[in-house]
């Protein structure tokens, strides 16, 4: 992910994509961004090949189970994909944009785009990222003025608008893009988001919602949907 954003900031500037760029397996060097699109959405658009003692079955993503993320698309890209993907559809590392000032790259989910989400049996990953949580925090701010509250402020937007705590986990993103500067400043280590217990707990969150909050939401998505 970090490459392709990467690569988008090159073509925002550059007006094309590096030469020799591919995407997904798709040349899309030299190319504008919709020109990219385009090919991308053509060439998933044609039915997977599978051969099988010399029978020839087609199938697409959505038939074979796939999941679709949406984290990082925009709103228009994210309400287009939930309504054409018929399979299954999450948002792995994404907040609510309503919660934010400003969210100019529309990098948030909108209350409509969560609410199909929502309706589409999806599960919302909240992230424990300073800038997603305050879209005034830049990396010079203190810690301190980012604490789990402000996450679990967005836990429980996702819980009021689905009317249960069936739809959101968290999505931690904690592969290296960021580090310890730029999380709340009660977490030095992933064992540290346990401590969102007591506070779900405090508003009125019951043991059975922090289970499916803290996890139980994502094993059971794997369970319907991986091969058993």
């Amino acid at each position: 992910v970090l490459g392709l954003l990467r690569f988008h900031h090159y073509q925002s500037i550059q007006n094309v994509f590096p030469e020799g760029l591919t995407m997904a397996g798709i040349p899309v060097g030299g190319v504008s961004r919709d020109e990219a699109i385009r090919r991308i959405e053509t060439a998933y658009q044609i039915p997977i090949e599978i051969r099988y003692q010399g029978a020839v079955i087609h199938v697409t993503p959505q038939d074979l189970g796939f999941t679709l993320d949406i984290s990082h698309m925009s709103e228009e890209s994210a309400a287009e994909a939930l309504d054409r993907y018929t399979g299954p559809i999450v948002a792995t590392h994404a907040n609510a944009r309503s919660l934010l000032k400003t969210d100019h790259r529309q990098r948030q989910l909108s209350d409509p785009v969560i609410q199909m989400l929502i309706g589409r049996n999806g599960i919302m990953g909240v992230i424990p990222f300073n800038h997603f949580l305050d879209s005034g925090y830049n990396s010079t701010n203190s810690r301190n003025s980012i604490r789990l509250e402000h996450l679990v402020a967005h836990i429980d937007h996702v819980c009021q608008l689905a009317g249960n705590s069936l739809h959101v986990g968290i999505g931690t993103d904690f592969d290296g893009g960021f580090g310890i500067p730029d999380v709340p400043i009660e977490i030095d280590t992933i064992a540290d988001l346990h401590k969102l217990v007591p506070l779900l707990e405090s508003h009125g969150y019951q043991s059975e919602d922090v289970q499916n909050i803290l996890g139980g939401n994502w094993l059971r998505h794997l369970e319907r949907t991986l091969p058993a």
